[in-house]
């Protein structure tokens, strides 16, 4: 249980749970600050204020590639890992770190709703709990 891990996650924040020393860390995913139209909104704007949808789509993407990176960089290879959250950041970030090679310790997926951060910890090693 010393190098096990616990993440619960959704588009705005992944918490992480450290079982070795029973540390949660935070991270942010900036995906709800994505760009918003610009310019003015009355009678006269016109396409020209909004950025093109593809242009919108690509940037989230990044926002997203970049986040779940920087979870997959937290984590550094646990023993065993626990994934849970309320939507589909739990399984994009599932097949991102399969990408990344850690398909034989992901032990579980599964849907959660929002928890606080001491709900997630219990959560967490009552799940690793042997």
């Amino acid at each position: 249980m010393k190098n096990d891990i616990g993440l619960w996650i959704d588009h705005k924040k992944a918490v992480i749970v450290f079982l070795g020393d029973e540390s949660v860390q935070t991270i942010n995913s900036n995906l709800e600050r994505v760009f918003s139209a610009g310019g003015s909104h009355g009678i006269n704007s016109g396409a020209k204020d909004f950025p093109a949808e593809d242009i919108r789509d690509r940037h989230i993407e990044k926002l997203r590639k970049e986040y779940y990176a920087k979870v997959s960089d937290t984590i550094k290879y646990p023993e065993r890992l626990y994934i849970m959250g309320p939507g589909e950041a739990k399984v994009e970030l599932t097949h991102q770190l399969k990408e990344d090679g850690y398909t034989k310790i992901i032990e579980k997926v599964e849907t959660s709703d929002k928890l606080t951060d001491n709900q997630i910890l219990a959560k967490v090693k009552a799940f690793f709990q042997d």
